[in-house]
């Protein structure tokens, strides 16, 4: 899946040593670990989340290689509210 977003996680001192020690120890950034622990926890214990994760995927792939730029998505959000 291509990552797209970034945010910041504030961890208190113990927490950030315990992920740093767990992501050496398994050959994986602490991004990495956080991923897997969103999926694990979220996603694929919550169906809801997991059809919803499908219907982007699916949408990346309807999409691949298409070009979006020059879109004037104001203008398309205004003439969708005539309707």
């Amino acid at each position: 899946m291509k990552l797209t977003r970034r945010t910041n996680v504030l961890l208190s001192e113990s927490d950030y040593l315990t992920m740093k020690s767990i992501s050496f120890k398994k050959g994986k950034t602490m991004g990495e670990l956080i991923r897997e622990a969103i999926l694990a926890k979220y996603i694929k214990k919550g169906g809801y989340n997991k059809k919803r994760l499908g219907v982007f995927e699916e949408l990346e792939k309807i999409t691949k290689g298409m070009n979006f730029s020059g879109i004037d998505y104001k203008a398309l959000v205004e003439d969708g509210r005539k309707y």
